[in-house]
């Protein structure tokens, strides 16, 4: 089983001593964001997990517990760096401490098992394709090796921020795309990164990025050493080349308060649901008003405690 903290917030920024209360409990609780009564009791014992991807814009917080993790699963971290401000990311101030962070990072996990998103590609009058081939060049310089591989995905904009970011940017064009990750992906072999893009859009056939899963059987072998079943999560959304996971993260509460993001309904709702997390909790978020509950085991969990 591969377990994912978390696509759906960031648990290594802002819940880290949740998820190490968890991995010490040996397991964690799932809410089903689609049918709320439904929970997974999933496992985090060391023979039950085969490795554990994370998902961060800030690693740092967790850095520190990183032994711990790695004594009982093997880990691999998808890591955004973008070289966006406010109002597009207007929390995630101090990029440079965040670059050393992902180094720091890549020198204990190694940069094989280190995956770079720079995710994603956002363009308006300032946001231009060619600041966009600066920016980047420019972080591929400060990574300095940390990682040989960077996802990429043009933004798009989904019902629940579409009134935002249809003020902050525009859509490219089927051409303009094109050129853009054509671009960036010779500034990335440069530097001996390989580009890659989930569910990429047929645009970027022949510019040089590659197609390649987010969670890809090459990036578990790196973490594990060991060749997983090449299975597609049926779970994601059309297009996407993943293999199965389970998610133990909640949507709605992530502090970083990206405009572009989707995992969000409103700066009053991650406050109020930040405001009530419990790093003691078996959930990441407690339910409002506790409902029946189904339960589901995802591997061998302990026994309940009396």
């Amino acid at each position: 089983m591969i377990v994912s903290a978390s696509r759906r917030t960031d648990i290594p920024a802002f819940y880290g001593e949740w998820f190490m209360n968890r991995l010490r409990a040996g397991y964690a609780v799932a809410r089903n964001p689609m049918n709320p009564r439904q929970l997974r009791r999933v496992s985090l014992r060391p023979g039950d997990v085969d490795a554990c991807v994370f998902w961060s814009k800030d690693f740092r917080p967790l850095l520190a517990h990183i032994g711990e993790i790695r004594d009982a699963f093997p880990i691999a971290v998808h890591h955004t760096l973008t070289p966006y401000s406010a109002p597009l990311e207007p929390r995630l101030t101090d990029k440079r401490a965040i670059v050393e962070g992902m180094c720091t990072l890549s020198r204990t996990i190694g940069p094989d098992c280190l995956v770079w998103r720079y995710d994603p590609i956002v363009l308006s009058d300032a946001l231009t394709p060619e600041w966009h081939i600066r920016a980047f060049e420019r972080a591929c310089g400060l990574l300095g090796g940390a990682t040989r591989r960077c996802v990429i995905s043009f933004v798009q904009l989904y019902p629940r921020v579409r009134r935002t970011m249809e003020r902050l940017c525009r859509l490219p064009s089927p051409d303009e795309m094109r050129a853009l990750a054509g671009e960036l992906a010779q500034v990335a072999r440069a530097h001996d990164i390989v580009l890659t893009s989930c569910c990429a859009p047929e645009e970027l056939d022949l510019t040089g990025v590659k197609r390649e899963a987010c969670i890809s059987a090459a990036l578990i072998h790196a973490a594990t050493g060991h060749a997983p079943n090449p299975r597609r999560d049926p779970g994601q959304r059309k297009g996407c080349l993943c293999l199965p996971s389970v998610d133990i993260g909640a949507y709605h509460c992530c502090p970083h308060m990206c405009a572009y993001c989707y995992a969000n309904w409103s700066a009053a709702a991650v406050e109020r649901n930040f405001a009530r997390h419990d790093p003691l909790g078996e959930e990441l978020l407690p339910p409002v008003e506790p409902p029946r509950q189904d339960l589901i085991d995802k591997g061998a969990c302990p026994p309940e405690r009396s």
